[in-house]
């Protein structure tokens, strides 16, 4: 009875097992009379394929060699055979199922005696050729060669390269190295490959996996494949004398040929983002389109080995663009992402014939210069220019291999690396839109977010180290290109865009505070002062007798700020003298305003009269270094008595700067002192220093301060002023014969050098005359006080 119904019956995989069965028996009658039948599902390519996999070695060559030749020819389905029966009892039992399960089992373990028996075949078909570079040797490969096989279900199989293209056929290919599955023996297999240690699994995925699945492209995309047998066993090393520079004509729009291998760019890119030490070590170790592992079965009949000269050469320049692409998609901003992006530039020069790069710890003065017109974007973009999909475009400002893209990407790389080690660590696209899109505000407040990072640790970095900060930062901002015009306020580096004289301001403002905090740390604690005891001794002290706890030397601190910005010509160029006299009175009267004690030995107070003293010298003429000077007499002299504001509010010294009338402080002064006002000479002195401060402006000031006669009359008025507050604060306490003495000795009986009084009153504040204080504390003395008032 025939048995074709139920060969007709059988499902695919219990074809694939029979044809097994059959070719294992050597059933060669059986075989002609089944796959004919089922040509549906055994296409002769399969039949081969089972055929030379388990028809025993001891099978007399002339019983299957007709058999063979017909399916290669395809005749066997041309004509008519006699009809054979063929037991399909083996196969009759299993599911479908079950019979898929054993299907995968048995291609599977078939897969690693493929090589051995096709490999005689090779030279006959060319088709047999392409197939099995480009499909069985990936899978023979991932699945037992570099990685343990996959469980059943999960393995990649030859239908899947036969017929998968493009980006799908690169991740399935590249899965196992991408989920971080261990290789085998991945060492020798990485020696072996590449012939040298370098690159890692990635490189050897690639040139032995995604390579010889490229050779099949052609096949694929249905192009013919020309081969010379006697270059079949030139493998990976011949290949790799093929492997050329790369040209520096850019990547245009005709160069998109819609090769996968433009798939395996992308894929580059967009794993850049992630997983950049894998595409470092892929750039590192792998040449290129040319440069594929065939183990010895490819066909390379010309100089371009699989690839057609043109071809090769719009792959190659993508392949470059892609290696730029890389550093510009990766999201980390870690020291190892620098140098992994260090290490691709070194890559690229190798491959683009450039001078290599100088290591990343080389000082910023050697450093490799660019040309300013390849600092700024060739026009108006956006950041999408910057996003992963983008960077594979045609002719892409950042990315197209050329000269002043690869100068470009150095000095990006550079600027990462020197602002990680500045403390500020970002990745090489925020440091790529911190140069192209970010304005000056948004670069100062990096570059104040640095200068802060800095002064926080700036009791451990000495001058060495703060000079080489420094440099390190005006790189950043010149890219150590020489400024040739002295008046251009912008440098071409990442923090250029902010103003030359802002850029100073800022980092002389942070010398002279670290300054402070290295003086805080070498003086030692002042002990705390009794006022009672030292109103005398400390008191009184007049601003032209003014002199500070500290002498200023370049071991305080201070010497750096000053041989930068006031000693010689070049001080003078960096900054403007009149703009580091801003910035240290800013700083001093930062100073002051936080501080919460009033002595200048302490805290705050101290901090602004260290900074004053260091740079008294060199602004000797400083009507405003005398004006700080005097305010911090007036403050010191102060602290020695107790006061309190509105509400109980402690005195502190900010207090004297934003009062509408400081002197008016003495009154407060006398008022919460029991006897204060004995002190007169004291408080003469700290009015005319609150006056000689210049905080308060009268009517007649203009904005560049007072002639000298007119301070000296304010002085005279506030004298005056505070002689009637103290004759007032004695007559409060019944102290008659001091107010009468204050009086006759210290104003004038007519009145006659008194001002006329503003019509201001808050302005210029005036007491009454001194007969008004008298009747206005006026009350009958005790009798012996009376007898000896009558006496006089």
């Amino acid at each position: 009875m025939s048995a074709l119904p139920t060969i007709k019956s059988l499902t695919p995989s219990q074809c694939l097992l029979l044809t097994v069965h059959l070719a294992a028996a050597a059933d060669i009658p059986s075989l002609y009379s089944f796959t004919p039948a089922r040509s549906d599902v055994l296409d002769p390519d399969l039949v081969l394929r089972i055929l030379l996999t388990y028809l025993p070695e001891s099978t007399d060559p002339p019983v299957y060699l007709g058999y063979v030749e017909a399916v290669a020819s395809r005749l066997y389905l041309d004509y008519e055979r006699p009809e054979h029966d063929v037991d399909v009892t083996c196969v009759a039992g299993k599911s479908g199922g079950s019979g898929e399960r054993e299907a995968r089992k048995e291609e599977t373990g078939m897969l690693a005696l493929i090589p051995r028996l096709v490999e005689p075949f090779l030279g006959r078909s060319e088709g047999l050729r392409t197939w099995f570079v480009a499909c069985v040797l990936p899978v023979v490969r991932l699945e037992g060669e570099y990685y343990a096989p996959s469980p059943v279900g999960e393995e990649v199989q030859l239908r899947d390269l036969e017929t998968v293209q493009g980006r799908r056929g690169v991740d399935l290919l590249l899965s196992k190295v991408e989920r971080g599955l261990e290789p085998l023996g991945s060492e020798e297999s990485e020696r072996s490959v590449s012939g040298r240690e370098r690159g890692g699994v990635i490189a050897r995925d690639v040139k032995g996996l995604v390579g010889p699945w490229m050779y099949g492209h052609s096949e694929r995309k249905r192009r013919k494949l020309g081969h010379d047998e006697s270059d079949r066993e030139e493998g990976v090393d011949g290949l790799a004398r093929h492997v050329r520079k790369i040209s520096l004509s850019g990547v245009a729009s005709d160069d998109k040929t819609g090769h996968d291998w433009e798939a395996l760019y992308a894929w580059l890119v967009q794993h850049a983002r992630t997983q950049f030490d894998m595409v470092t070590q892929c750039i590192e170790g792998w040449d290129g389109p040319a440069d594929v592992d065939l183990g010895g079965y490819g066909a390379a009949g010309d100089a371009g080995g699989y690839l057609d000269d043109e071809l090769q050469r719009k792959l190659e320049r993508q392949y470059a663009q892609a290696a730029f692409a890389a550093c510009y998609a990766v999201q980390a901003d870690t020291e190892a992402t620098v140098r992994g992006a260090h290490a691709i530039l070194a890559r690229l020069a190798e491959l683009l014939e450039f001078i290599p790069p100088p290591d990343l710890a080389t000082s910023v003065d050697a450093l490799p210069r660019i040309e300013r017109h390849a600092t700024r974007l060739d026009e108006s973009r956006t950041t999408r220019d910057l996003s992963p999909e983008a960077l594979l475009e045609p002719e892409h400002p950042l990315t197209t291999p050329r000269m002043e893209t690869y100068m470009l990407l150095q000095m990006i790389v550079y600027s990462a690396y020197q602002l990680s080690g500045l403390g500020h660590p970002m990745s090489l696209v925020n440091v790529a839109k911190l140069q192209f899109y970010a304005n000056a505000d948004e670069q100062l407040d990096v570059l104040r977010k640095i200068l802060r990072s800095l002064a926080v640790s700036g009791a451990k970095r000495d001058e060495t180290q703060w000079s080489s900060d420094r440099a390190k930062l005006m790189w950043l901002w010149n890219w150590g290109i020489d400024q040739e015009d002295e008046a251009v306020d912008e440098g071409p580096g990442v923090l250029g865009k902010i103003p030359r004289e802002v850029f100073e301001e800022e980092m002389l403002r942070v010398f002279v505070e670290t300054a402070c905090v290295l003086r805080d740390l070498f003086d030692v604690a002042a002990e705390d002062v009794n006022p009672a005891a030292n109103t005398d001794s400390l008191g009184g002290v007049d601003e032209e007798q003014l002199s500070f706890p500290f002498v200023a030397s370049d071991d305080d601190g201070y010497g750096l700020p000053i041989r930068l910005y006031l000693k010689g010509d070049e001080g003078d160029r960096r900054l403007k003298h009149v703009k580091v006299e801003e910035v240290v009175l800013g700083k001093a009267m930062e100073a002051y305003d936080g501080a919460s004690n009033a002595n200048r030995t302490r805290g705050g107070v101290r901090k602004a009269a260290d900074i004053l003293a260091a740079f008294q010298p060199y602004f000797r003429d400083s009507v405003r270094f005398r004006q700080a000077n005097a305010l911090i007499a007036a403050t010191h002299s102060l602290s020695f008595y107790s006061l309190r504001l509105q509400h109980g509010v402690p005195f502190q010294p900010v207090s004297i700067r934003v009062s509408h009338d400081p002197v008016g402080l003495v009154d407060k002064v006398l008022e919460q002192n029991a006897r204060s006002y004995t002190k007169l000479d004291d408080l003469i002195s700290i009015a005319r220093n609150l006056v000689g401060a210049g905080l308060q402006k009268t009517s007649h000031e203009d904005d560049e301060g007072t002639r000298p006669e007119d301070g000296e009359r304010a002085k005279q008025e506030a004298e005056r002023r505070v002689t009637f507050m103290a004759v007032e604060a004695a007559l409060r306490e019944d102290d008659f014969e001091t107010a009468y003495s204050y009086i006759v000795n210290r104003l004038t009986p007519s009145g006659a050098d008194i001002p006329t009084p503003s019509p201001n009153p808050q302005e210029d504040p005036q007491p009454p005359p001194p007969h008004r204080l008298a009747h206005r504390h006026l009350r009958a003395p005790p009798p012996r006080r009376r007898r000896h008032l009558l006496a006089r």
